[in-house]
């Protein structure tokens, strides 16, 4: 019988690919990436205009501004008392920043502010210093992500989802936006790369810091908080967590800390506002209350009972005339339920609102899993003027995100699908809650990443292996 000859040259080059990236000493390979992100980054900075602004940046500097020039919590100009609509987090990262950049001197308010253009009248040195400050902290979320992939895959896929990441423009381009979301990045990142090696070692420091990264991250987007039940629930139903003392001894441990961090901002907010109550929504006055009412006056505005005019006066009414005290009022007092009720009367029965439910829910997870694009993108715009190449980019990041589900229900199959339950819970909250924007979900897109590498790897063991009888070492 003949013996059936393979052609060997499409796995050889794909195996020399490999041992290239697997063999390449660390420190060269860390070094490597390090040099993509700022590269990448420093592009993403150059590229746009430093006057840029996003509206909520506003928000954040002035109250930055006023911690350093009068360790005072407000977003209003010379304030008489506290405004927190805001969470600390974020405010205290760029007070620090501004802090060391101004060195001794009064930083200046945000005054000339053009909301119509999203521009500032002049550039300002104290805003770029923080861009490039976001950039470093991008860097070391990515080498940190690379450990996090050390734990629960292999060495090849690691390194080609970090260094995918570390030139992947929609993730890097953020270290521009003078926004939260660089710095839960990082925070989150943090938190579940040491939950990870908890899990691996049983060491109560990688907990700790877990804890505290989790609370940081909270005091950053109140939303986190629901991940003080979550990583208790992850604890109780680890496989490997030991005997049940054990692991409630740790889910002690990991809430006592995460408690103790949250601590000294909630007691400033119950100084400030003496009700309990405050505690829902961990202090700001961004509450549950005040955002069902907005809810519901945009529901309004969808059935055509507000005009866009009207809605943005409510809207501003809300946000920007309020002071905190009169925003916990309302919610406290039934004045915000009361108001969303009566905007509600004329809904459709809830039977009829499912269809609208399950394609908001829809959006979100589109918005969440495949829009990964910084600003808005006009394809209409873009096709008139017969500019097709500006598509590419985002036809890629499709692709990425089509291979990113493969990905995933692979892993979940072959896997550690437990070490990825922290990004799975925050999924969840994208789609169910706050994934209406593309930058909400921003702690997720370094795992799209890992999960389009890990589909893309799949794949191609299973071509190299049907087609070729060749069994390779891609996982």
């Amino acid at each position: 019988m003949k013996r059936s000859i393979v052609d060997t040259s499409s796995f050889s080059s794909i195996s020399r690919i490999r041992n290239s990236l697997v063999n390449l000493q660390s420190r060269w390979f860390l070094m490597t990436i390090m040099v993509c992100v700022l590269v990448t980054g420093f592009m993403a900075i150059k590229v746009h205009n430093p006057r840029e602004l996003y509206p909520d940046s506003t928000w954040y500097i002035n109250y930055a501004v006023n911690l350093v020039n009068n360790g005072t919590y407000s977003s209003i100009k010379n304030p008489e008392e506290g405004n927190f609509f805001r969470e600390p987090g974020y405010p205290v990262f760029l007070a620090a920043l501004m802090a060391v950049y101004h060195l001794g001197h009064d930083v200046p308010y945000l005054d000339n502010y053009n909301i119509e253009d999203r521009q500032i009248s002049e550039n300002r040195g104290d805003i770029q210093f923080v861009r490039y400050a976001q950039l470093i902290l991008m860097m070391l979320t990515i080498l940190i992500f690379y450990n996090y992939l050390l734990l629960i895959s292999s060495k090849l896929i690691a390194r080609a989802a970090t260094l995918l990441c570390s030139v992947y423009y929609p993730l890097i381009v953020y270290c521009f936006s003078v926004l939260r979301e660089p710095l839960l990045l990082f925070l989150f990142t943090l938190s579940v790369y040491a939950f990870a090696r908890y899990n691996e070692s049983r060491r109560f420091m990688y907990l700790i810091l877990a804890a505290i990264m989790m609370a940081i991250s909270t005091l950053t987007f109140q939303v986190m908080v629901v991940y003080l039940p979550i990583i208790a629930f992850l604890i109780l139903i680890n496989p490997k967590g030991g005997k049940l003392v054990q692991r409630l001894r740790s889910v002690a441990i990991y809430s006592l800390v995460f408690i103790v961090v949250l601590f000294p901002w909630l007691n400033k907010v119950y100084t400030y506002y003496p009700d309990i109550r405050i505690v829902k929504t961990v202090g700001c006055a961004l509450t549950h209350e005040s955002s069902a009412y907005i809810a519901s006056i945009r529901r309004a505005a969808a059935r055509n009972e507000l005009n866009t005019e009207e809605l943005h006066r409510l809207e501003k009414d809300n946000w920007y005339n309020l002071s905190s005290r009169e925003i916990f009022d309302r919610s406290f007092n039934g004045w915000y339920k009361e108001e969303a009720k009566q905007w509600d009367q004329r809904r459709n029965s809830p039977q009829a609102s499912y269809p609208i439910k399950a394609k908001r829910y829809l959006n979100r997870f589109v918005t969440t899993w495949f829009k990964h694009s910084w600003g808005p993108l006009v394809y209409k715009d873009i096709i008139l003027s017969k500019e097709y190449y500006m598509l590419l980019p985002f036809i890629f990041s499709t692709v990425l995100s089509l291979f990113a589900l493969l990905g995933l229900v692979c892993f979940a199959i072959r896997d550690k699908f437990y070490s990825i339950l922290p990004y799975m819970f925050f999924l969840y909250g994208a789609i169910s809650f706050f994934g209406n924007e593309k930058r909400r979900s921003l702690p997720l897109k370094p795992m799209i990443v890992f999960f389009s590498v890990y589909g893309i790897f799949y794949l191609a063991n299973l071509y190299l292996s049907v087609k070729h009888r060749y069994t390779t070492k891609l996982f």
